[in-house]
């Protein structure tokens, strides 16, 4: 779970930002770690039993794969391979480089964060708990990609100035694109929050503009799927609640 939440956060800004400090000796071989555990994962849900529709456990090693095979290795292991690092290797840097967007199929991991969930071993109220935070991470992990994209599409021309209410407004007045990191990144979340809540960006050209098309529709989807989903788990949190105290009241 952990080694999830890491890439969902990483990964957009190594990809867009390209920040110094992600090509670190120390950080690629973190990166690598956490390939070969997500590699290692992909093995054990082979040897993993499962659960059939009788409710018997079931230990047939070809069913188990057959189960895996046709459920979810595909996503795992498009988002296993490292196919940026692995082009690194063995193609030139020019060429290289053309894989880098790749990398962003580890993103896919991320969804593993519902089935480790559902797997775990506690009570009700601790996974509905586990469930809103994993919609609330969900929820950040797109106001921060969509940021991130946002950008990546301007960083080549350099040619977009934020909205004139803003501080950074006046290219003589700390121009956003000598900013550093940080105030960049912050920028672009604030960006992304306007994109979701469908406000206008000002965008100056045409990918700009379909960009901001599809992530406007995205965050209408987003919201929509929040309160939907929180109304569900308020729901079942308040279920169980009620039958606790049903409970503690019946042994009074």
């Amino acid at each position: 779970m952990v080694c999830a939440l890491y890439n969902g956060l990483t990964l957009p800004i190594e990809i867009s930002f390209e920040p110094a400090w992600m090509k670190l000796p120390v950080v690629s071989y973190l990166n690598t770690c956490i390939d070969i555990s997500f590699l290692i994962d992909i093995i054990i849900v082979f040897r993993t039993t499962i659960t059939g529709h009788d409710g018997e456990e079931t230990t047939d090693q070809k069913k188990i794969a057959k189960n895996y095979l046709k459920g979810s290795f595909t996503i795992d292991f498009l988002s296993t391979i490292p196919m940026d690092s692995l082009a690194s290797l063995f193609l030139e840097k020019d060429l290289a480089s053309k894989f880098a967007l790749f990398g962003a199929l580890k993103l896919i991991r991320v969804t593993r964060l519902g089935r480790i969930i559902r797997g775990m071993s506690v009570d009700r109220n601790t996974k509905g708990w586990l469930k809103l935070f994993k919609l609330m991470f969900m929820l950040c992990l797109y106001v921060h990609c969509v940021g991130c994209i946002w950008y990546y599409i301007n960083r080549e021309a350099k040619t977009w100035v934020p909205p004139h209410e803003t501080i950074f407004s006046d290219p003589a007045d700390r121009p956003f694109w000598q900013l550093g990191l940080f105030d960049q990144y912050w920028f672009c979340i604030y960006i992304s929050l306007k994109l979701l809540c469908c406000n206008d960006i000002l965008p100056q050209s045409t990918n700009m503009v379909a960009f901001g098309a599809f992530a406007n529709l995205g965050g209408a989807l987003v919201t929509a799927n929040l309160f939907g989903e929180l109304a569900i788990l308020v729901s079942d949190l308040g279920r169980n609640a009620t039958r606790y105290q049903k409970k503690v009241d019946n042994a009074n």
